[in-house]
């Protein structure tokens, strides 16, 4: 039994070494090849068949089986009694550690699912942080429009913790204006690791409208703690270029728009005011940054309010709003501009303390008292002066903001001339004060002379703010002059200057001894009021000691005469005297008086004042001498006149649109009686016709009917817009417009200048060339014979069929977009030689070739013209500069080493396609000289089948490294194969043994057992003929292993 035992473990070792396929012997002996281009061309490779190595397999397994079964029953028959006890010790040890394991692998599984379960909850908490995810513009409408109706208010407290939240999980440009409708309450953010750009695209108009009653929220999103903030950049450029008429965020009346940190609004260049957000209603922003947008109107232009915070997470740099401009040049900076002002629209709110200086801002039409910025209760006055002053005011420098009450102020210096004196002759003095302090100016004329400037006035010397300063003029020789007063503030930083103040000074003049006549005495007027409806007072001052005869009469009347017999007053130089008037008439009186003084000089009868006795009815102001003139299709300008002085009001609807009220206009400036006053007007509606209302609100506290000025569309100029532009090569260019009327445009086109200026041709509509066109339908310009040397700008001007003509409109054409300039020809080149690029030659691809896995085979490219020696003026060359097997190469796809193969090998013959690319030179000046140009050429090349035997070298030959009849890879497979051999022998001797055992073991049993165990028998009998088939097997095996080796 022992001996049998020992031929079955040498059996299936034996059995074990044979199944070892001859390929794995070979392998350790086998090299990878490295090639720089071992990944291309993978597409055209297939997998040999394996199908013969998994029936080696099979087949040994079988065998290896067999002897295990045969070795058990071996086993079993010698197993006694003790051995029985022992393998039952064994046995349950090996299950108690079995029960160990299992305890162990459920305790891991159950803690790997508690894993998988919080991992699940987490992803699950991501995915429903938003309660929608979009990828493109239309779904993010859809998910607006789908979003639950909003009941709460857009002055509610935390409206992002109720705010439906909607993830843009990918960026994408907007084919539309994505509109918050009424009574929604919407969040967008982006996704998490990354910046989501959503892009204008086509859109003209505004990107976002927030309606009524709605709130929509750009923020950043925050993820879960384990990823970076995801943030969002809305961006306003389009796609052709070309000026957008609308805003990033346009925000109704009643709306409000939010912003936080992580947030960019950019790049917007628009004809509208507020290239990024136009408020009208509740604008909030507590951090990310809006720049680079272009507009004359602001980046932010706000009729409503706009709420300033440091938000929590925002950087100490934001919010940011401070580089954006007013043209492209970026010379005049345009953040904030507050309009109109209506209770606190039009101004700032800030909410909390912090000192930004990124922020600027400006008021579109300042007035003094202007409110600016609003201080919440909430806010110490020292945290909102310090916000103030942080901030940038960008508006007219003639006004600035008291920190205090956040209240536009005047810069302008305002100079108060106290009463001048002239004891000297020749001789004046004069003080005065100014509210601002800096230097003052002055200089004095004859009266009535004209007017001096600042710039010919002689400088004083510093002055403080409320203070008294003293001038004193010398060598005056005219008897009455006017003297002006400017100051040049130094507060601001501005150099403010103000308004010369004038004063008409009478000068002491030195006496003639021949004629001693005494000058005539100078009375001023200090007041004049009435007491009672009969009564009044009138107060005067006279610079000599006299008598002062006086007489009233109806107001306007003729200036009386005056007697030593009419009323009379003793007056005192310089001091005040009393006129008591009784018994008066009318409802006012003109009084008149004459002064003798005691040297015997005397006035003239002069009127010193006209008092009112009786107040009549109080009546609005009259608007008069009304005129208006259209400056552009949304712009123009209104003049007319008051009757009474005051403050005007305006306001322009669309027509029919009912009459606003005075407090629904905007506040204008004051106006003086019976002066013109005129109107600005831009913005207007581009597509509808304009009325415009003006009320004046007079000084005496009337407020006038709003009067209706209606603006006549057929005199109102063309709206013109740009809508397409194609540069067609580096001197010609193509442009597309429309208008909403029919006419004809003139046209030029002028070399911009090195400062990116140009100058706007004179009178396009006789010099430029003009093309007709009818309403509403796109027409092209066509452009030729453009300067190849500098940037180009295009002016435009259109003529209606009414004659009425637009302003010069300019459209500057990008460079970095121009084509570059076209290939260089020869002027006279009659024998230049030209190859087409389809005469270059591939050699070494001729013959079909077998590509084994990794193997790579060079070849070689000649372009055509390249073997020129002798060039001459003209001549053309292709120089070769890749290959590809696409015809439209990516930049992967594109191989500039001279070699092909395959990293899989190609079992097949087939035939292919090879593009080369050239690139074209042109002899010119005595060198070859580079161009833009590349061409291909298409070749191909055929792929042979593989053969079964060896495996060629990297170098391209059989493999055998120079020994002819050889194969390394061979060489290594017969040594596998004696190797198998061996292990046969070895097998067939086991096997030998084992039927020597097998019938030893028979006879015996056969004796023994006889009568009692016959079928015992007659298993050992089935047990040799199995072991005889399979060692028939096993030798055709090893005929086919050595066969194939």
């Amino acid at each position: 039994m022992k001996k049998k035992q020992l031929f079955a473990v040498l059996l299936a070792g034996s059995m074990t070494v044979g199944m070892a396929p001859a390929a794995a012997f070979a392998a350790e002996d086998t090299g990878a090849v490295t090639e720089a281009e071992a990944s291309t061309a993978d597409e055209n490779t297939e997998t040999p068949d394996d199908g013969a190595a998994v029936d080696d397999q099979s087949q040994s397994e079988a065998d290896a089986q067999a002897a295990a079964e045969a070795q058990a029953q071996a086993e079993a028959e010698a197993q006694a009694a003790a051995q029985a006890q022992a393998e039952a010790e064994v046995q349950a040890a090996a299950q108690a550690q079995a029960e160990a394991e299992a305890q162990a692998q459920a305790e891991a599984e159950a803690q790997a699912a508690a894993q998988a379960q919080a991992k699940e909850a987490q992803q699950e908490q991501q995915t429903t942080a938003a309660d929608a995810t979009v990828t493109t513009a239309a779904e993010l409408q859809a998910a607006i429009n789908n979003a639950p109706d909003f009941a709460g208010s857009i002055d509610d407290s935390d409206l992002y913790t109720s705010a439906y939240k909607i993830l843009i999980s990918a960026s994408f440009n907007l084919t539309d204006t994505i509109t918050v409708p009424a009574n929604k309450n919407i969040a967008i953010f982006g996704a998490t690791n990354a910046t989501t750009v959503v892009g204008r695209g086509s859109v003209a108009g505004d990107m976002f409208k927030v309606s009524a009653g709605s709130i929509l929220s750009m923020t950043q999103n925050e993820g879960d703690g384990s990823t970076e903030i995801g943030k969002l950049s809305v961006e306003g450029n389009k796609d052709d270029g070309t000026a957008a008429d609308g805003s990033i965020v346009s925000v109704e009346a009643g709306a409000k728009f939010v912003m936080t940190t992580g947030v960019t609004l950019s790049k917007n260049v628009s004809t509208a005011a507020g290239a990024a957000v136009k408020n009208s209603g509740k604008l909030v922003i507590t951090g990310g940054e809006i720049k680079d947008n272009v507009s004359t109107g602001g980046a932010v232009y706000s009729t409503g309010t706009i709420s300033l915070e440091h938000g929590t997470d925002a950087t100490a740099d934001e919010p940011k709003i401070i580089e954006n401009y007013t043209s492209a040049e970026k010379n005049v900076k345009s953040n904030i501009v507050l309009g109109k002002q209506d209770q606190s629209a039009g101004s700032i709110i800030i909410v909390g303390a912090f000192e930004n200086q990124n922020i600027g801002y400006s008021v579109e039409n300042p007035v003094v008292d202007y409110t600016v910025f609003q201080k919440p209760e909430s806010l110490a006055a020292d945290a909102f002066a310090k916000a103030i002053k942080a901030m940038s005011y960008e508006g007219d420098q003639s006004y600035g903001i008291n920190t205090a009450t956040g209240l536009l102020v005047s810069n302008i210096p305002t100079v108060n001339i106290d009463n001048p004196t002239s004891k000297e002759a020749n001789t004046v003095s004069v003080t005065f004060t100014s509210d601002k302090a800096g230097t003052y100016y002055y200089k004095y004329v004859a009266k009535g002379a004209e007017a001096p400037t600042i710039e010919t006035a002689t400088e004083g010397g510093t002055v403080k703010a409320g203070e008294t300063t003293s001038l004193k003029l010398t060598k005056v020789t005219d008897k009455t002059i006017d003297l002006y007063v400017w100051v040049k503030e130094s507060e601001s930083g501005n150099a403010i200057v103000g308004e010369g103040v004038k004063k008409d000074i009478a000068v002491t003049q030195a006496q003639n001894p021949v004629d001693p006549k005494p000058a005539a005495p100078k009375v001023t007027k200090i007041s004049a009021e009435s007491k009672t409806a009969t009564t009044a007072e009138v107060v005067l001052q006279s610079d000599k000691s006299g008598t002062c005869y006086y007489k009233w009469v109806a107001k306007g009347a003729d200036k009386p005469s005056i007697t030593t017999k009419d009323s009379k007053i003793a007056v005192t130089a310089k001091k005040d005297c009393k006129i008591d008037l009784k018994n008066l008439e009318g409802d006012a009186i003109d009084l008149y008086v004459q002064v003798v003084a005691k040297d015997g000089s005397k006035t003239a009868v002069t009127k010193i004042a006209t008092v009112t006795l009786k107040e009549t009815a109080k009546t609005p102001a009259k608007i008069s001498n009304v005129s208006y003139k259209w400056k552009g299709h949304t712009s123009a300008t209104v003049t007319m006149r008051s009757d009474k002085a005051g403050v005007y009001y305006y306001e322009w609807v669309k027509r029919g649109s009912k009459a606003p009220t005075v407090d629904k206009m905007s506040k204008g400036t004051k106006v003086s009686a019976n002066k013109d006053f005129t109107i600005s007007l831009k913005d207007l509606d581009a597509n509808n016709a304009i009325d415009v209302y003006v009320s004046i609100k007079g000084t005496d506290g009337t407020v006038s009917t709003p009067k209706k000025i209606t603006l006549d569309e057929a005199k109102r100029p063309a709206n013109v817009r740009w809508v397409g532009f194609s540069w067609i090569n580096h001197t010609s260019a193509n442009v597309t417009l429309i208008s909403n009327k029919s006419g004809t445009c003139y046209y030029k086109w002028v070399s911009r200048n090195s400062d990116g200026t140009s100058a706007t041709p004179k009178d396009l509509t006789s010099t430029g060339k003009q093309i007709t066109f009818t309403a509403d339908k796109k027409f092209n310009i066509g452009l030729e014979d453009l300067d190849s040397d500098n940037p180009i700008d295009l002016y435009i001007q259109i003529k209606d069929k009414n004659g009425v003509l637009t302003n010069p409109l300019k459209i500057a054409f990008k460079e970095d977009s121009r084509p570059k300039v076209a290939d260089p020809t020869p002027t006279d080149t009659p024998d230049a030689y030209i190859p087409n690029v389809k005469e270059s030659v591939v050699q070494g691809l001729d013959e079909a070739i077998q590509f084994y896995p990794n193997q790579f085979y060079e070849f070689t490219v000649i372009g055509a013209g390249t073997t020129n020696q002798d060039p001459n003026e003209g001549d053309v060359k292709w120089v070769p500069v890749y290959w590809s097997t696409a015809a439209n190469p990516t930049q992967s796809q594109m191989h500039t080493a001279w070699k092909i193969g395959s990293g899989k090998g190609i079992n097949k013959d087939a035939t292919y396609n090879l593009y080369v690319f050239f690139q074209k030179y042109i002899y010119t000046g005595g060198q070859w000289q580079e161009t833009d140009t590349i061409e291909s050429a298409v070749y191909q090349f055929r792929s042979a089948k593989l053969t079964p035997t060896g495996t060629p070298g990297a170098d391209g030959t059989d493999g055998s490294g120079g020994q002819t009849g050889s194969d390394p890879d061979a060489t290594v497979m017969l040594i596998a194969a004696v190797v198998v051999g061996f292990c046969e022998t070895l097998t067939l001797l086991s096997l030998y043994g084992t039927i020597l055992l097998e019938a030893e073991n028979e006879k015996k049993i056969t004796r023994e057992f006889k009568e009692t165990d016959y079928i015992r028998a007659k298993d050992a009998r089935f047990g040799k003929v199995y072991t005889a088939v399979v060692v028939v097997c096993l030798l055709l095996f090893n005929a086919w292993v050595i066969f194939f080796s």
